[in-house]
């Protein structure tokens, strides 16, 4: 309920808007011509930026099922916490500072695997489970990777035995534009990626034992096929990366790579709280979903085709999605939506009094946030415009729609009556209603993500701490959402209910407090989750299936 939300996800990483001014904002080298045009701007980025965002300390955050996590900074080093290093030959590569945390790796000269990244031998052996390969489960395998041409053979990352020539269990590629999968030299999942040349892009394979592979991009589903085939191993295989010969993979980049013994894909709804209208009843298949929001009586959701869900009360047709599968983010609140689609232009529906639905005409839209009866949008230009409520429609009139002006801002987030933006200094500003304080926001410039409720705001801080403020008066509308706020530097995503918080910690558990009269405040057990989304007496999280 509330706000942009450019979450996530990929597990511990922390959603933002990033727009021009944002990128030169980035605590290291982040900045760069990611596509190549000769400028840094959105315009080659829209959908990715309106997913991930490329600061530092987005970086991927380790788990209990991450077998190995590189983090190429220039030394190996994985960061899983098994202690699997990589073999860099730097003479065989060149180090790259536009790679979406910060510091990549670009293939150079020719070379066998080994002249350019190989494991010490251990990297998929996880903790307490002795030698656990793909085969003997569930497993993901992806990277952060750049290609430059669709008419070469760009090898990512595979298993490789130098005393078992030419077998490999499995290995992951891009070959003139198409992206593969394959084990023991089988291709069994491929996907066209030709469109997404000279970017930056996340590909993830996911093997599901004995059952299908799946390909991602970006988080979305791009390509599944039915398998039974299980990856064979033989003694003395270890890990590469960037392919069969460094030749084939000049000007490749590769950033992060991460192998975890978990289906990473799809993930399934989490659901608990007041359940009066079915809002806690959601949607069948429960699988592939990759955004998740709540409002006062529905759910809505993005999945992974880019298409929408909704549940719940339907007074207002707000359960009643549109069509199509462009969709990038969503926002709700009371009893409309407010999403935005890949082409950058907006789309909304549900109750319209005082026109939250009519949203503005153009397509240089990069984010979305929803109010009671009002509604408003960051511009790719790093400027905010609402519409709805209190922009000469009609009543209630606080200044929600008196947005502050300027282009430098990354982030918005929208409550009853009131707004808070992120700027690019990552400061925050505050505007409308203000008898709770729920407009005056706190000092720092450490702020990277932001979820208003109904009376109040919540933010996380780059530390991994929590800050809220606005009702805190005793009243019948202070739960607690304030002032319980728990300690620690541990948290990576948050979301404000109506009058009740969730935040989602490194190791994959939900913290809530505030109001728990429906048990909105007692997540369903598990620390697997992805991702949350508070309603007004519900709440929900998105975990693997």
């Amino acid at each position: 309920m509330r706000k942009t939300r450019l979450w996530l996800g990929l597990l511990g990483t922390i959603m933002l808007v990033i727009t021009p001014t944002a990128l030169a904002q980035c605590p290291g080298p982040c900045e760069g011509d990611l596509n190549g045009d000769g400028c840094v701007d959105l315009s080659d980025l829209a959908a990715l930026l309106a997913r991930y965002g490329v600061c530092c300390d987005q970086a991927w955050q380790p788990d209990e099922h991450t077998v190995a996590l590189w983090y190429l900074n220039g030394n190996g080093d994985d960061f899983s916490g098994n202690g699997n290093h990589l073999t860099v030959k730097t003479d065989q590569v060149g180090w790259v500072d536009d790679a979406p945390h910060c510091r990549g790796v670009m293939m150079g000269e020719d070379g066998y695997p080994g002249d350019c990244f190989e494991s010490d031998g251990g990297a998929l052996t996880a903790p307490g489970e002795g030698c656990t390969y793909p085969g003997s489960g569930d497993w993901t395998v992806e990277a952060w990777v750049y290609f430059p041409t669709n008419t070469e053979s760009h090898g990512i990352v595979y298993h490789y035995s130098e005393h078992v020539s030419g077998h490999e269990p499995y290995y992951l590629s891009i070959v003139n534009g198409i992206a593969e999968f394959q084990i023991n030299n089988v291709t069994v999942a491929s996907a066209d990626v030709s469109a997404y040349v000279k970017q930056w892009f996340h590909l993830a394979a996911v093997y599901r034992y004995e059952e299908d592979v799946a390909l991602y991009v970006n988080d979305s589903e791009v390509a599944r096929q039915s398998t039974s085939l299980v990856p064979e191993y033989l003694p003395d295989y270890d890990v590469y990366l960037g392919g069969n010969y460094c030749g084939t993979n000049i000007g490749l980049k590769i950033d992060e790579v991460r192998i975890s013994n978990v289906a990473r894909y799809p993930w399934r709804i989490a659901a608990w709280g007041l359940n009066e209208y079915g809002q806690c009843d959601v949607p069948e298949p429960n699988t592939d979903f990759i955004a998740v929001d709540g409002a006062n009586c529905h759910g809505l959701a993005l999945k992974s085709d880019g298409s929408l869900e909704a549940w719940g009360c339907n007074s207002n047709g707000q359960i009643d999605v549109p069509l199509g599968n462009n969709y990038v983010s969503i926002a709700t609140f009371g009893e409309h939506n407010v999403v935005l689609k890949a082409d950058g232009s907006l789309d909304a529906w549900g109750r319209n009094i005082y026109g939250a639905c009519d949203f503005p005409s153009g397509n240089d839209y990069a984010a979305v946030a929803a109010g009671d009866y009002w509604s408003m949008a960051l511009k790719s230009d790093g400027s905010i415009v609402a519409w709805g409520a209190g922009d000469g429609s009609g009543h209630p009139h606080h200044g929600q729609h008196l947005v502050p002006t300027g282009n430098d801002f990354t982030a918005i987030a929208a409550g009853c009556y009131h707004g808070v933006a992120i700027r690019a200094d990552r400061s925050l500003v505050g505007w409308g209603r203000d008898d709770y304080g729920q407009a005056t926001v706190p000092s720092g410039n450490d702020f990277v993500a932001i979820s208003c409720g109904v009376w109040h705001c919540l933010a996380l801080r780059a530390d991994g701490s929590l800050v809220a403020w606005g009702i805190c008066d005793g009243s019948a509308d202070d739960y607690g959402q304030v002032t319980d706020t728990p300690d620690g530097n541990d948290f990576v995503a948050i979301d404000a209910g109506g009058y009740h918080n969730l935040a989602l910690r490194a190791d994959g558990s939900i913290a809530a407090w505030g109001n728990n009269e429906h048990g909105q405040c007692d997540p369903l057990a598990g620390d697997d989750y992805v991702a949350v989304g508070g309603g007004a007496y519900f709440s929900l999280a998105l975990q693997p299936n």
